[in-house]
């Protein structure tokens, strides 16, 4: 649960910077 919420707080957070958010899946998820 809380690596989801953390997951999708950094993917928000990356839409923002810029960077591609398949990217920031891929290191929460492996």
């Amino acid at each position: 649960k809380g690596d989801i919420e953390l997951a999708f707080k950094l993917l928000m957070q990356a839409r923002k910077d810029g960077i591609a958010p398949n990217l920031i899946m891929c290191k929460c998820f492996t």
